[in-house]
């Protein structure tokens, strides 16, 4: 959802005098073919999801919301998804320009003449961080399911078909090849989580230095020149497309037990099934696939969606646990 925020001026401000003040604040121009509008985005501390954009415009004389002797239109314009530090950005330049040209405020939001109501909540930057992680999982899960074919009935139902005919189903193909990213779209979120979780957390990294006694050469080369986060330098201990190692790292530094979580069962279809089970079927089908170029014969969509969806209640039971610990991710929640 968009939020527009207006300054009705009773007079015609030069670009350049609007610029002296909106520039003060951070905002930048942005040139387009005939037309000039601002952006605000500040990546300090993750303040910013979407930043803030401001126009200038022509008043429209059919707006029955426009006072009457308006002669330029200001606006300030958030989108999707926002944070608190966007929408105080947003009511700041309104009323910083107000504060210079005069002028009456119009929220197109609430439909009343007043600023906008932040009643967003004030993530933390290690908060937003890992929710980017976690938001591009879930966009990651959602792609797979737009690719996602029907196959050939005969192919379904009959395995012997796999060899000479199957192979040239093109849907059977697309499909067994969203296995391999369903699977890499897990393993990426697991490892991208835990290093972004130990990078924006210092305590954890120091648990990491005291753990560890010896550190190799190498590894302290990198370290000291900064060329990889010593929360990378730990992921690289694990192997995140295995659930023992995965469940290794997140038990000795997020105290998350990933087996234990992933016992939990979810009704997908008519039936219920152990979402660890099928995430480590999953990853068996991925190493056939990918290692003997073997196609699953009778993996059609409702297959596929079966896999799917344990996917996405694996990196949702992730997400849940941390909630409940106050440790907020869903963006499009709290967004």
């Amino acid at each position: 959802m968009s939020i527009y925020l207006y300054l009705y001026l009773k007079k015609s401000p030069t670009r350049d005098s609007i610029e002296q003040v909106i520039f003060l604040l951070g905002f930048e121009p942005i040139d387009e073919p005939n037309k000039r509008w601002y952006f605000w985005f500040n990546e300090k501390n993750y303040e910013s999801m979407c930043g803030c954009k401001l126009f200038i415009s022509e008043p429209d004389l059919t707006d029955p919301r426009m006072p009457k002797g308006t002669q330029t239109v200001l606006y300030a314009a958030v989108h999707g998804l926002r944070s608190y530090e966007d929408i105080e950005m947003q009511n700041n330049v309104i009323r910083k320009l107000k504060s210079v040209f005069g002028g009456s405020v119009y929220n197109d939001g609430d439909g009343k003449y007043t600023y906008v109501v932040n009643d967003v909540p004030r993530l933390s930057p290690a908060e937003k961080r890992c929710g980017l992680v976690y938001r591009r999982f879930l966009i990651n899960i959602g792609r797979a399911s737009f690719v996602v074919s029907d196959i050939l009935p005969d192919y379904a139902t009959r395995e012997k078909y796999i060899g000479e005919f199957a192979s040239f189903d093109r849907g059977l193909i697309t499909n067994n090849l969203v296995a391999v990213f369903l699977v890499s779209t897990l393993e990426t979120f697991l490892k991208d989580f835990f290093i972004v979780y130990i990078d924006m957390h210092p305590d954890l990294q120091e648990k990491i230095f005291d753990r560890t006694s010896k550190i190799d050469f190498q590894t302290l080369k990198e370290l000291l020149s900064k060329d990889k986060p010593l929360a990378e330098v730990e992921a690289d201990y694990y192997n995140f497309q295995n659930i023992p190692s995965a469940n290794a790292a997140y038990s000795t530094h997020l105290q998350i037990n990933l087996i234990e979580l992933w016992r939990k069962t979810k009704k997908i279809g008519a039936k219920f099934y152990r979402i660890g089970d099928i995430i480590e079927e999953l990853i068996q089908l991925r190493h056939n696939i990918v290692h003997k170029a073997y196609l699953k014969p009778d993996f059609d969509k409702a297959e596929v969606d079966r896999y799917r969806k344990a996917v996405e209640s694996a990196g949702k039971l992730l997400a849940e646990t941390l909630e409940k610990n106050g440790f907020r991710i869903d963006l499009d929640k709290h967004l």
